[in-house]
């Protein structure tokens, strides 16, 4: 539950800024944005868009009055709809170089890998090398 509330807040920091600078035309017209699954970042539950994305735009839209306009794709199609100009944001999209040649990527998570522990006699471990070296965890 942590994770998801700083997930959502970096995530919100992360839009407001795109949106501060004029990234999306001001929304001077409605943005279209293709969504494809992705688990809690973005779902359909009872056939309405839920997760951590369209929740963030939706709380961006009734502040804002940008008007987005939302539509559930494949991955593939999502790509397509881009590269053809048929929708404005592509989320979720990791940076690739074909998807640079269409547009600009704006890192909207930052996420590491972290192990945690609530046994404080337990090593330390800072690589998964560490972590497979390790045959047994002290208990």
């Amino acid at each position: 539950m942590l994770f998801r509330r700083f997930h959502f807040f970096f995530l919100f920091f992360g839009l407001n800024i795109l949106f501060a600078q004029g990234v999306v035309a001001r929304c001077s017209r409605s943005v279209n944005v293709a969504f494809s699954l992705s688990g809690f970042q973005v779902a359909l539950k009872d056939q309405v868009l839920v997760g951590v994305y369209p929740d963030v735009l939706k709380r961006i839209s009734s502040k804002d009055g940008c008007e987005f306009v939302f539509s559930v794709v494949p991955r593939a199609r999502q790509e397509l709809m881009f590269k053809n100009g048929q929708t404005d944001l592509m989320i979720p999209a990791i940076r690739t170089t074909r998807r640079d040649e269409n547009g600009i990527f704006v890192r909207l998570v930052y996420s590491r890998a972290t192990l945690i522990s609530i046994h404080s006699g337990w090593p330390a471990i800072s690589t998964s090398f560490c972590l497979e070296k390790s045959k047994t965890i002290p208990g």
